[in-house]
């Protein structure tokens, strides 16, 4: 249906990925997984045809692909209906109909009625009843109250996250490329989703670290290796994990067998120029038959020599086959150690009839009354759009507080992860984000805070604009590593983190002491990491209450 030859992507003068060659089958649902920066993203666009590979084809004649970014912050000058028909293919359907009819008015030919009944079935395909399409999806999503002549910068992040998933439901195409789509999406939405992509006659191909929406939604996983390939596998997720173990046991043996074989020849080596040599002070000292006994050593000599000589060769040789040490591709591990003055203080939040007014609008949030105790483990839930996100941002920021108070315990050092995973400097490089969030910190240091979290030095010139989210969003996590926090705010802190990351963060979160008030939907994360507490936000006809 969809198929890649061949493929590889270069991003200045250097190679993403390459070689890649894959098919997506009719109805199939493919979940593309693998670390941050290893090229996910830049495959689903080019797959998309949003960037043109730099080597091989991408074949996918006479069918409809479609494709959903990350975000939508290139989308925010549109309005919602323009933005259902452009990403849904209806308005370049109607465009190309309009554009063959004008050229039958000029003149009709076979070739051109051919071209008009192509954009004719075209637009029956897409675009057939697509008002209608358009509010089952808005009220499937979730987001029926929003007026189609709203612009998607009035919107909230939870708005639009529904919106991405509107336009999948609105969609009539044959292949549909998401890439995370439930970054920010809540859990009442991440099942929807699931049940409808599993449901579909379309094809999907979604990037995701979203574990328990893989393996609800997916059946053959694509993992996108290091070397900048692909491994296949017609499996669900957990089947998946299990195949990736034999391999990676498989593959420590071969490089074990590699190694053992190297120290080997090694040896044999030393010993036959050890030989070699002997051969050479015997012949030039020996004084009793001196012809014979110089021929013998000579012979023994050359003997040695070519030994070595072959077993140089055979080094040499096994040195251009040596396999990857499985050994060096781990999780990220890592501690986040507690400030000295944790336990100083009884309660570390405090919140009594906060009203928080929304940036740049009129909305009010609240009344909350709400306290999180020293050493607590707070989960704040809720549906997209109640203010979660508001409020955690209302405890840095009291120009949002309209009236109340919201106290936080003296001398509590934070640590916080804010949901956009912005950077102070982003056309900074990585280290010098590093030394500005963490306050005297020197060069050395953050370079190896850096490396520690599986940040490559061949991304250490690289404005962090440029690099991917996940690849900032391992910055903000080591910061708030160093840190020494007595609480921790977090703001979907797995979004766009790989999966290997997400399961290092849920070790260091479940030995972490300290308090913590976190926003999550990533089901797997929030029960590895175990929360004493669930606040959930609701929303009813005058502003959201906690429950």
């Amino acid at each position: 249906m969809l198929t890649a030859k061949n493929l590889g992507f270069e991003y200045d003068n250097r190679p993403v990925f390459s070689g890649i060659d894959l098919s997506i089958n009719s109805g199939e649902k493919v979940g593309i997984v693998g670390p941050n920066g290893c090229g996910k993203s830049t495959l689903l666009k080019v797959l998309a045809g949003v960037l043109q590979p730099t080597e091989g084809e991408i074949l996918s004649t006479g069918i409809e692909v479609g494709y959903m970014p990350q975000q939508l912050d290139e989308w925010v000058e549109f309005r919602v209906e323009e933005f259902l028909k452009k990403v849904t293919g209806v308005e370049s359907a109607f465009s190309d109909l309009d554009q063959s009819a004008q050229e039958i008015s000029s003149g009709s030919n076979d070739q051109t009625l051919l071209i008009y009944q192509a954009a004719l079935d075209r637009v029956e395909k897409l675009g057939n009843n697509f008002e209608n399409k358009i509010k089952t999806a808005l009220r499937k999503a979730g987001i029926d109250n929003i007026d189609t002549d709203t612009y998607i910068s009035d919107l909230s992040g939870g708005q639009r996250t529904r919106l991405a998933m509107a336009a999948t439901f609105a969609s009539n195409q044959d292949v549909v490329l998401l890439d995370e789509p439930t970054n920010n999406l809540d859990k009442e939405g991440i099942i929807v989703l699931e049940r409808y992509i599993k449901e579909a006659r379309a094809s999907f191909v979604v990037a995701s670290n979203d574990r328990r929406f893989l393996r609800n939604s997916i059946s053959t996983i694509i993992e996108m290796a290091e070397t900048g390939g692909i491994n296949r596998f017609a499996l669900g997720y957990d089947e998946y994990v299990v195949a990736r173990e034999v391999a990676r046991q498989a593959a420590v043996k071969r490089y074990e067998k590699h190694e053992k074989e190297v120290r080997r020849l090694r040896l044999m080596a030393r010993s036959a120029i050890q030989r070699a040599n002997g051969a050479e002070r015997s012949r030039t000292k020996s004084d009793s038959d001196k012809l014979s006994h110089n021929y013998s050593a000579g012979r023994a000599q050359s003997s040695a020599s070519k030994a070595a000589k072959a077993t140089k060769s055979r080094l040499d040789h096994l040195a251009t086959r040596r396999p990857d040490n499985p050994s060096k591709k781990s999780n990220v591990n890592f501690r986040i150690h507690e400030a000295e003055t944790a336990g100083e203080f009884r309660t570390a939040i405090s919140m009594q009839d906060l009203m928080i007014k929304y940036p740049e609008s009129d909305r009010l949030f609240g009344p909350y009354n709400l306290n999180i105790q020293n050493g607590e483990r707070v989960l704040l839930s809720g549906p997209n759009g109640v203010g979660k996100t508001t409020l955690i941002r209302s405890i840095f920021n009291s120009g949002m507080i309209k009236s109340g108070q919201c106290t936080i315990a003296r001398n509590c050092a934070i640590g916080y992860i804010d949901q956009s995973h912005i950077l102070p400097e982003m056309v900074a490089k990585p280290v010098d984000n590093i030394m500005q969030l963490c306050l005297g910190i020197d060069r050395s240091a953050a370079t190896n805070l850096l490396v520690k979290f599986n940040i490559p030095r061949s991304s250490f010139d690289t404005p962090v604009g440029q690099m991917s989210p996940g690849e900032r969003s391992k910055i903000l996590l080591a910061a708030v590593t160093y840190s020494k926090p007595d609480l921790l705010v977090l703001d979907e802190p797995t979004n766009y983190l790989d999966i290997p990351t997400i399961e290092g963060v849920e070790i260091a979160l479940r030995e972490f002491p300290g308090t913590m008030l976190i926003v999550s939907h990533d089901r797997d994360f929030i029960e590895a990491i175990g929360v004493d507490r669930e606040i959930k936000l609701k929303s009813n006809i005058i502003s959201p209450y906690i429950q």
